[in-house]
């Protein structure tokens, strides 16, 4: 029983003395804390990181700025390019009228002569079934040089106003006369003074006519 106790005394005094060991191990291992170094770093690192959200702060405006001012000028050069189509559909519009209008008067005159050349080909007096070869000829020329021009007015996207019995309108048509025809409806286009012509399906020049008028 002796030699038993002595064996376990030896035992509990071999383990405390490891644990002694053990513990002096683990608390040399560990630095010791300085409080004023602790708070200098952090002092450093919160000065660190507002430094640098500030700068981030900064960069997100300059490139806000930046993407707003880019955007601007791409809304200034739609503008600029809308703009200048504007001008040059305008452009090309009234060169497409300043070519037009000689065609026009040409026109006017041609269809002069085309009523005159009806007038003469017409059969008179008991002879009505006889016609003039020669000034029905003369006609048929008239009629296809007026079919020509009307196609150069068309390439220049001039098209004439059909007006002739056709009823009044207000917007493209210039009530110069009054007449009185019974035979026609009241408010219907009965002459027309002067043909009108719109360009690109916009009015360019208004008819001028003769409108019937009923009591």
């Amino acid at each position: 029983m002796d030699h038993i106790h002595e064996m376990i005394q030896q035992w509990i005094a071999e383990e405390t003395k490891h644990l002694s060991e053990l513990e002096h191990l683990v608390v040399s291992e560990v630095p010791e804390v300085d409080l004023r170094t602790l708070l200098s770093e952090m002092v450093s690192f919160r000065a660190a990181w507002r430094t640098e959200a500030e700068a981030t702060k900064e960069l997100r405006e300059q490139t806000k700025a930046a993407l707003h001012l880019a955007q601007q000028s791409f809304e200034d050069a739609q503008i600029r390019a809308q703009r200048a189509e504007q001008k040059l559909a305008a452009l090309e519009q009234a060169n497409e009228r300043k070519q037009a209008q000689p065609w026009v008067e040409a026109l006017e005159r041609l269809e002069r002569s085309i009523e005159q050349a009806r007038k003469i080909a017409q059969p008179r007096g008991w002879w009505k079934h006889r016609i003039d070869p020669n000034a029905q000829a003369m006609l048929e020329g008239l009629l296809l040089t007026q079919t020509q021009w009307l196609q150069q007015l068309q390439a220049l996207h001039i098209e004439p106003i059909r007006a002739l019995y056709q009823p009044f309108d207000a917007e493209r048509m210039e009530c110069v006369g009054i007449t009185e025809q019974y035979q026609y409806a009241n408010g219907l286009v009965t002459e027309e003074i002067t043909r009108g012509y719109t360009h690109r399906q916009g009015l360019w020049r208004t008819s001028k006519v003769i409108v019937n008028r009923l009591p």
